[in-house]
């Protein structure tokens, strides 16, 4: 099992990211994201920012995605065996 972070510190700007990966990975994958429309938004009076879970079938070596401003995001794979 492999998996990745990435955190976009901008609050204006939205990163895009590519994976170049060190194995043959499989087609399936999980992210969690972890994200707000208001990129100053916390949990410290209640729960406004919350963990979205996004699954897919086309991850491959080069994946790109983009992250939304102040916001982090962990993707899981595996490699094919």
């Amino acid at each position: 099992r492999y998996s990745f972070a990435a955190i976009n510190r901008s609050f204006k700007k939205t990163e895009k990211f590519k994976l170049e990966l060190p194995y043959q990975p499989q087609k399936g994958y999980k992210q969690y994201l972890l994200t707000h429309k208001n990129p100053r938004a916390n949990n410290r009076q209640e729960q406004q920012v919350k963990i979205k879970e996004i699954k897919g079938d086309d991850f491959k070596n080069g994946f790109e995605f983009d992250l939304p401003p102040a916001s982090a995001c962990v993707i899981l794979n595996q490699a094919k065996s």
